[in-house]
């Protein structure tokens, strides 16, 4: 694994691994405080908002982290770059705002303070420069001042959320967090670019590249939120918190899965720019598809394991009714996972139009199952979590069949059974501790432990090569010493 690649990696996955982990502390903390239904209004009205985020940032997030990438050797041509990327995304952003106001006077009172307080969301998105680090292929930046302002939101979480009535105070330390976040990344420009003078019209020329990214973002984000608010307007808040609540765990999971495919998207589209051969892209593209394979296959027995006591353990007993959204949602980690690296990669290597037609696909049929089964079904959050599912798979298997020639069909379905394979050793202990112990937390603890040295041992013993490349660094640096 490439040096750069491999630290890149580690700073990624440590800020995903802080993002993953401050919820297990907080989560269970603010389904008990809040409920289902203080959630559920939260969670509708970060939906709505999200629409609003779509199209004041279009494809700028990814277009930006590549074009960057491209120019990473040339201080004014990425200096060029950041500047028409940065002018674009408040030009946008400031025509969002003005179309944004008009919702908030004519949305219900329940929901009208959380709409005044997302204004700062716009803001956030004005100052958001993450992009740039990414593309430069540097994660330290990102992940060290992200990561604390995280851990400081959460302790505000559970200092100031005291009571359901408190869900308008929640929403205001996550709106604020985004924005310190974003704040803090501003010193360290400097010296990395120079001040060129803005000129809008020739920001805006890049309309048509930026629109070309802009597509899978708004498909991407639309089925992210689209489920939300169907099952807000034609089911219950408490069936939109339900949904909501287990999409974090599966979410948990699919981020540390796609750490990998995030720190590689600038690498790969840095080599294509610089004519690497096609037999190292190659190379990596296959090594993190394996990768993928690695983490979510054993996350997605044990969520099958132990879902049905991790729910009301992690959420409360009052949340036993979205037990089956986790197993339907649970092979979504690999789904998910694949499906975002094979996205940044189509995009890394400019075949974007074949992963907006990607998602688009699964946008429509994600509408459409979940319109039948939450309107005509009265199915909720289980309703949801097929049509989610079954949209991802979609999204996934086009996007492979477009990378086929890199990748190799093949190859997803020999490293899948190798993995599955060995990832179906963990049912062993698991169901040994479960028939041994009684106290849940302790077989969910337990679970995790032994699950993850059986099937790490295992794959240890058969050399496998993906955990051999993680494990050479640390090998070869105590050697030197």
């Amino acid at each position: 694994m490439n040096s750069k690649v491999f630290l890149n990696y580690l700073y990624n996955l440590s800020y995903e691994i802080l993002s993953l982990v401050l919820p297990i502390f907080s989560v269970p903390y603010v389904s008990r405080v809040l409920g289902a239904y203080q959630l559920g209004k939260y969670y509708y009205v970060t939906a709505v908002v999200t629409y609003f985020g779509i199209f004041a940032v279009l494809g700028t997030v990814d277009y930006g982290q590549r074009e960057i990438a491209k120019r990473q050797d040339d201080i004014l041509e990425r200096s060029k770059t950041f500047w028409d990327v940065l002018v674009f995304r408040l030009f946008f952003i400031f025509v969002a705002l003005i179309i944004y106001i008009p919702v908030i006077f004519f949305s219900l009172a329940k929901y009208r303070l959380l709409y005044i307080i997302s204004i700062i969301s716009f803001v956030s998105w004005a100052c958001d420069v993450s992009w740039y680090f990414q593309g430069m292929e540097n994660y330290k930046v990102t992940a060290l001042k992200n990561g604390m302002v995280k851990i400081a939101a959460t302790i505000l979480i559970f200092v100031l959320i005291k009571s359901q009535n408190d869900v308008w105070l929640y929403t205001l330390i996550y709106a604020l967090a985004g924005l310190v976040g974003n704040l803090t990344m501003f010193p360290y420009l400097k010296g990395s670019i120079v001040f060129l003078r803005p000129n809008l019209k020739h920001a805006l020329g890049q309309f048509t590249s930026i629109f070309g990214l802009f597509l899978p973002v708004v498909a991407i984000q639309l089925y992210n939120s689209l489920d939300k608010i169907i099952l807000g307007q034609f089911s219950t808040s408490r069936q939109v918190g339900y949904f909501s609540q287990v999409q974090i765990i599966v979410n948990f999971c699919v981020i540390f899965v796609a750490a990998y495919g995030g720190v590689m998207t600038p690498h790969i589209s840095y080599l294509y720019q610089n004519g690497n051969k096609r037999k190292t892209i190659k190379n990596y593209i296959q090594s993190a598809i394996k990768y993928v394979y690695m983490l979510a296959v054993p996350m997605v027995i044990g969520c099958l394991c132990i879902g049905d006591i991790f729910v009301p353990v992690f959420f409360g007993p009052k949340y036993k009714a979205a037990i089956p959204t986790l197993y339907i949602l649970a092979c979504l980690i690999v789904v998910m996972g694949m499906g975002q690296l094979q996205g940044q990669f189509l995009i890394a290597i400019n075949r974007q139009k074949y992963f907006s037609f990607a998602t688009v696909s699964a946008l429509v049929i994600n509408f459409i199952i979940a319109i039948v089964l939450i309107v005509c079904f009265h199915s909720g959050a289980t309703g949801t979590a097929f049509a989610t599912v079954i949209s991802e798979i979609v999204a996934t298997c086009i996007e492979a069949f477009y990378l086929k020639d890199i990748s190799g069909l093949g190859s997803y379905f020999s490293s899948f059974m190798h993995y599955l394979a060995f990832g179906a050793l963990i049912i062993v202990p698991i169901c040994i501790i479960r028939i041994v112990f009684n106290s849940h937390l302790l077989i969910i603890i337990l679970s995790l432990i032994f699950g993850s040295i059986c099937y790490g041992v295992a794959l240890l013993i058969s050399k496998d090569v993906i955990i051999l490349s993680i494990i050479e660094p640390f090998i070869n640096k105590f050697k030197r010493k």
